[in-house]
C-alpha cells in the first residue's frame, strides 16, 4: 500500500492555476477553501523521540468519524521492515499485530505523515523461524534498503537475529520478545520496547496469590523447546516463585509439538500441588494441556506466563482455563476515549480480516501501536526524509531510540529507554472468565 504523488509538472501547472484564480478572486468576495481529500496512509510507523519526547497521540475520535485530513505527501515513501508471523502456529497472531499497526498508519497520515514523506512498511513473514529472521533481516538491510526494521516477533528468533543489527548497522526494534537480559548484549543497535518476563512473571503471582491466598506449593509445567518459555522454565518462574515464597514440588519439561498430555498430567497428580505455573506458546498446545487437566479431573489453580494470551486461544478453550491468570500489554478498560477508540477501530480491522480467527479479542496488540508512533516521532524530529543518506538514517534511528525519554502511550508508559537497551512498560494482569480475557483487578 504506498501514497501516490503528483508529477512535478502536473505540480507547476496547478500552482500556475492557482495563482491565477488568487488574482481573480482577490477582486471578489473571499472564496469557501476547498475541502482537503483524505489521504490512504502508506505502510506505517510512528513515534517518540531523543532528548525530550513527548507522546504523540493519535486524535479521540469513534472509527466511523472522519478525522481532519492533513496535506498529501508529496515525497518518496519511508522504507522500514516489519517481520512478524503470518503462516505457522502463531501466524494468527501476526495478523492481530498487523491490524493494530495499520491503524498507526492511519493516525500518522492524519498528523502530516512524515516531513512530506510517507512510510512504507515492508512486512515479511517470519513463521518463528530462526533462520527465516536472519535471512529476511539481510534482504531488508541490504536490499529493500529498509532504514529500521520491527521485529522480529519471538525471541528465538531474535536470538540469531538480534547480532545482525550490529553486523548491518540498523536499528531493530524488538516489539514482543519478553526473555529478560536480551538486549544489552546486542549494543548498540538492538532495542526492545515491550514488557520482558522479568516484569510479567511478578504481576502474574502477584495476581494469583490475590486470588488464591491459601496456595503455597507449586508444580512448575512448561515447553522447553522455545526459547522464551525455556528461559522461563529454567530461571524466571523459579526465581520468582521462590521470591514470593511458593514451594516448587517438581518440575515437569516437555516439546513444542507435544498432543497427549496424559503422562504429564498423571505425574503432576502424583506430586500433590495446590497449584501449577505453566509455561508455553501456542507452539506449546496450550488447549491440548488445558484439556488433559480437565480429561484427569485435575481442579487446580494456574498461572500462566503471558506468551499465549494473543491470539483467540482462550476461546477454543474457555471452560477448560477458566480462572487461569495471566498478564498482557493493555487495559482495554481503561475509559480514556484514545484507549476506547484505539479498541473499537481495532475491533473493526480484526472482524474483517479473514486471516484473524473470530472471535478476536485486543490484548498484545496496543503495545506495537505505540512503538510505530515512537518511530514515527524520532524520524519527524531528526528531520529524516527518503532522500537522507541511507546510513545517516539508520544512525539518527538508533540514537533517537537510545535517547528516548518517558513516553506514555495507549498501552501505558514507559520510564524511556534504558542503558541495556530496554525501554519497559507495565504489565496487566487478566483472568480468563467466560470464554475470554478480563483485566484482573
Amino acid at each position: 500500500m504506498r501514497s501516490s504523488s503528483k508529477t512535478w509538472n502536473r505540480g507547476i501547472a496547478t500552482g500556475v492555476v492557482g495563482v491565477l484564480l488568487l488574482v481573480l478572486l482577490a477582486a471578489c468576495a473571499p472564496a469557501t477553501a476547498p475541502t482537503a481529500t483524505p489521504t490512504k496512509a502508506a505502510p506505517a510507523v510512528s513515534p517518540s523521540a531523543a532528548p525530550k519526547v513527548e507522546a504523540t497521540k493519535p486524535a479521540a475520535q469513534p472509527a466511523s468519524t472522519p478525522a481532519a485530513v492533513a496535506p498529501k505527501p508529496t515525497g518518496a515513501p519511508i522504507k522500514i521492515g516489519y517481520l512478524t508471523p503470518l503462516t505457522g502456529p502463531v501466524g494468527p497472531n501476526g495478523f492481530l499485530e498487523s491490524a493494530a499497526i495499520a491503524l498507526a498508519e492511519e493516525d500518522i497520515a492524519k498528523a502530516g505523515n512524515i516531513n512530506g514523506n510517507p512510510i512504507q512498511l515492508i512486512r515479511y513473514d517470519s513463521p518463528f523461524d530462526p533462520k527465516q529472521a536472519v535471512t529476511l533481516m539481510r534482504k531488508l538491510a541490504l536490499e529493500d534498503k529498509a532504514f529500521a526494521i520491527l521485529g522480529p516477533y519471538s525471541s528465538g528468533e531474535m536470538d540469531v537475529a538480534a547480532p545482525l543489527a550490529n553486523e548491518l548497522q540498523i536499528a531493530t526494534i524488538g516489539m514482543k520478545t519478553s526473555k529478560p537480559g536480551f538486549s544489552e548484549a546486542y549494543r548498540p543497535w538492538e532495542f526492545r520496547v515491550t514488557i520482558t518476563d522479568d516484569l510479567f512473571t511478578p504481576a502474574i503471582i502477584a495476581a494469583f496469590k490475590k486470588a488464591h491466598p491459601t496456595v503455597k506449593k507449586v508444580v512448575l509445567v512448561g515447553d522447553t523447546k522455545e526459547s522464551v518459555t525455556e528461559a522461563m522454565f529454567k530461571e524466571v518462574f523459579p526465581k520468582f516463585l521462590k521470591e514470593a515464597g511458593y514451594e516448587i514440588v517438581g518440575q515437569i519439561p516437555y516439546d513444542s509439538g507435544t498432543t497427549d498430555f496424559s503422562a504429564i498430567v498423571t505425574k503432576i497428580k502424583s506430586m500433590n500441588p495446590e497449584g501449577i505455573a505453566f509455561t508455553a506458546t501456542p507452539k506449546g498446545n496450550p488447549p491440548g494441556f488445558a484439556k488433559e487437566l480437565v480429561a484427569q479431573q485435575v481442579k487446580l489453580p494456574v498461572m500462566a506466563s503471558h506468551h499465549f494470551v494473543p491470539g483467540n486461544l482462550v476461546f477454543q478453550v474457555g471452560k477448560e482455563v477458566e480462572g487461569w491468570i495471566a498478564a498482557t500489554y493493555y487495559d482495554w478498560t481503561i475509559p480514556d476515549p484514545k484507549v476506547q477508540d484505539l479498541v473499537k477501530r481495532w475491533q473493526v480491522k480484526a472482524d474483517a480480516d479473514s486471516n484473524i480467527p473470530k472471535p478476536a479479542q485486543l490484548t498484545h496488540e496496543a503495545n506495537s501501536y505505540d512503538v510505530v508512533i515512537m518511530l514515527a516521532d524520532i524520524l519527524r524530529k531528526a528531520n529524516i526524509t527518503a532522500e537522507t543518506p541511507l546510513q545517516d538514517a539508520r544512525t539518527k534511528i538508533r540514537d533517537g531510540f537510545a535517547k528516548l525519554g518517558p513516553y506514555t502511550g495507549l498501552s501505558g508508559t514507559t520510564k524511556g529507554m534504558q542503558p541495556n537497551g530496554d525501554a519497559l512498560f507495565v504489565p496487566i494482569p487478566v483472568i480468563a472468565k467466560n470464554g475470554r480475557w478480563e483485566v484482573y483487578k
